[in-house]
């Protein structure tokens, strides 16, 4: 019957109240989950970029260039290396340039040296060329 409190009219009453809190409780689950997504995604972005700055700044502190790979005259990269009879690597424009001005002796050993006796050092200039290419702020910096 359509007469009276209950009935047709009520179920409807009922049926449109309950709808919208049903309705709420899934558009409040469905952005709770895209809220989750969100924080997912910006803790996951967060951690690349933190992972990114530390990795840039391991890169930044070695910024050193070891000591074998360094001139005992000038401190710089060798890149043209040279070995003298005495066991001691310089830069060739460096030792050069040292026993044309300076003296004919070997500077770190104090002994008797000319330019003849000079051996291009290929295996420590393999090892800087791989330095450099490994390291390109090398470049930018000193040259």
């Amino acid at each position: 019957t359509l007469t009276g409190g209950t009935g047709v009219a009520g179920a409807i009453t009922t049926t449109a109240t309950a709808f919208p809190t049903i309705g709420a409780s899934i558009i409040d689950h469905q952005l709770e989950e895209d809220l989750k997504d969100i924080e997912q995604t910006c803790d996951k972005s967060l951690h690349e970029m933190n992972r990114l700055f530390n990795e840039l700044d391991q890169r930044r502190r070695k910024r050193e260039i070891p000591e074998y790979l360094t001139c005992k005259l000038c401190y710089d990269i060798m890149r043209d290396p040279v070995i003298t009879p005495y066991g001691i690597t310089y830069c060739r424009e460096c030792i050069e340039e040292n026993l044309f001005k300076v003296s004919h002796m070997d500077p770190i050993v104090n002994k008797p040296l000319v330019v003849e006796q000079l051996i291009n050092n290929l295996v420590l200039k393999e090892i800087v060329e791989k330095f450099i290419k490994d390291n390109d702020w090398v470049d930018a910096e000193l040259f």
